[in-house]
This record gives C-alpha cells, structure tokens and sequence, in this order.
C-alpha cells in the first residue's frame, strides 16, 4: 500500500444548514433531535496521482458533495423514579453522503462516513464518597466504515464495544480513573476489495476478509487540573 502526498491539498469549505428541536423535562432531563445538510466543496477523499503507467493513491480535493444527517441524544436522569444518582445517555446519528468517485465517475459515499452510529452510557453518581461508576456501549449496528482507494475499496466495522469506570476524585483538581474496554468478545470485520490498478478502468483481482476477536483492554487515568 502507498500513501502519496499531495503539496496542492487544500481545506474543505461547507454551507450547513440545521433544524434543531430540544425538549427538556424534569430537573436534569433532555431531548434533542437535529437534522443538518452540509454541501461541500473541496471534499476531501483519495484521487489518483500518476507516474508515467503507474497510478499511486493520495489524499486530495476531489470536487463538491453533500452530507445529510439526523442525530439523537438524550439525557435521562433516573431520580425520579427512585434511582438517585443514576443518569441514562444515548445517542445515534444517521449519515447519508453523496460525491462523485473520481477513479469511476459514479456517485458513492464519501470515505470514512458510517451510516449508523449509535452510543448509550449509564453512570450512578456519589458525591459523598467522590466517586462515580459507569458502563458504556458503542454499537455501530453491522454498518462499516469505508474507505475508497484508488485501487481499493476497504470496509470495517467493530460489532459492538462494551467498556465500564469508577472514577475518583481525591481533590476538586485531580481524577482517577480505572476503566475497561472491549469487556465482551465482539467481532472485528474487514473486507478488501483489491483491483489489478485504478478502479473502473482493471477489473477486480481479489477480495480479503478478516475477522478478529478482540480482548479486553483495561487502564489507569490520572488528571490534574492546573489552575
């Protein structure tokens, strides 16, 4: 795999139009829901870079797109029914991108946009003690992150990923915090689709998947605050 540079890379410029409805209940509850539209120019994704027959992938302008989005979060405190301390959070944004593939000339998604992401997190505080516990689920519902290549098309995705905390604070200044992540087994996933040279123009040499099982992962946060 080769990673070109390209020295005429210039940013992304983008008109953004958002419709935002927020509703709030109880003392610390909340729900909004968002619907944005972002027309680019300037997408920033991979173009092909020739030297002589060759062609080399590298990152660069590659004309305008559009990206449409719906997101929802919510903030649920439990209090109310009993549960002090106890907060609920989840939220999930839908992507829909459109740009046009300079290696076929076809409209695709721009690389790297995943269609459904999904987040939610319980936490049960208690300030007496300084201290608060959580658990967190990220779950990208089998939608993968794709990236367009020149030469390559590369889609993976992680299953889901549970992790959990306890977080201290021994000084309004200073946070501890231990956490672990990927506590359940979950699936790693990617597929390869591999072309001869530049897609569209040499067929399809090969397609590589892979599946991988992840293990835990566990820590030890130290913060201080300088003042």
């Amino acid at each position: 795999v080769v990673n070109a540079g390209n020295r005429n890379l210039e940013p992304p410029r983008s008109w953004i139009f958002a419709l935002t409805w927020e509703r709030h209940f109880w003392e610390r509850g909340s729900l909004v829901l968002e619907a944005r539209q972002e027309h680019i120019e300037n997408v920033v994704d991979h173009i092909p870079v020739f030297a002589g027959l060759a062609a080399f992938d590298a990152i660069g302008n590659i004309g305008s797109g559009r990206r449409d989005q719906v997101e929802a979060s919510m903030i649920l405190p439990l209090d109310e029914i009993g549960l002090t301390g106890v907060t609920f959070t989840g939220s999930g944004t839908y992507t829909n991108s459109r740009v046009r593939d300079p290696a076929t000339g076809f409209i695709r998604p721009i690389s790297g946009d995943q269609e459904v992401v999904m987040h939610f997190e319980a936490t049960y505080d208690r300030p007496q003690d300084n201290l608060r516990f959580g658990v967190n689920l990220h779950d990208h519902l089998i939608t993968a992150e794709t990236e367009y290549r020149i030469d390559e098309i590369s889609a993976e995705y992680h299953v889901f990923k549970l992790g959990a905390f306890i977080e201290h604070k021994p000084a309004p200044d200073w946070t501890l915090r231990v956490f672990a992540n990927d506590m359940a087994p979950s699936h790693y996933m990617r597929t390869r689709a591999i072309y001869g040279g530049l897609r569209g123009a040499t067929p399809l040499s090969l397609i590589e998947r892979r599946r991988l099982t992840t293990g835990a992962q566990i820590g030890i946060r130290v913060q201080h605050d300088f003042q």
